[in-house]
């Protein structure tokens, strides 16, 4: 079952404005770390529980600049913090399984799930590893 509020990525142009904005708004640095398989460098919060992620394309093409061109900036990603994905999805057998399990920033294995509803987010399991 969804345990707690894993992560919530941001789509943004401009990283180092975005990460500029969310210093002052959380009063601390950020991880940087690329994620080269989604061609993307990303900035990451943690607040309690939950990590506020920045995500950047740095590519012309590929998965990050087609969602930033598709969507615009903003949230695009809510994930929910699991001890076992496969749990986890036998728990949420209404939720429809996109692909399969990949590895996230970290030591993160994620995997993406459609709602019953387009809240025009994409939802995912997070269980680290």
């Amino acid at each position: 079952m969804a345990q707690h509020l894993h992560h919530i990525n941001f789509l943004v142009r401009d990283l180092n404005k975005a990460i500029s904005a969310f210093e002052q708004l959380f009063l601390t640095s950020p991880i940087i770390e690329p994620l080269p398989l989604r061609q993307a460098i990303t900035a990451r919060f943690k607040v309690d529980k939950t990590w506020f992620v920045l995500v950047s394309p740095t590519e012309d093409s590929g998965v990050i600049a087609d969602l930033l061109e598709r969507r615009g900036e903003g949230v695009f990603l809510v994930s929910f913090g699991a001890e076992s994905i496969s749990r986890a999805l036998s728990e949420h057998t209404y939720l429809e399984v996109e692909g399969t399990p990949r590895s996230g920033l970290s030591n993160w294995l994620v995997q993406d799930v459609k709602a019953s509803y387009d809240f025009n987010a994409i939802f995912q399991f997070c269980e680290e590893k």
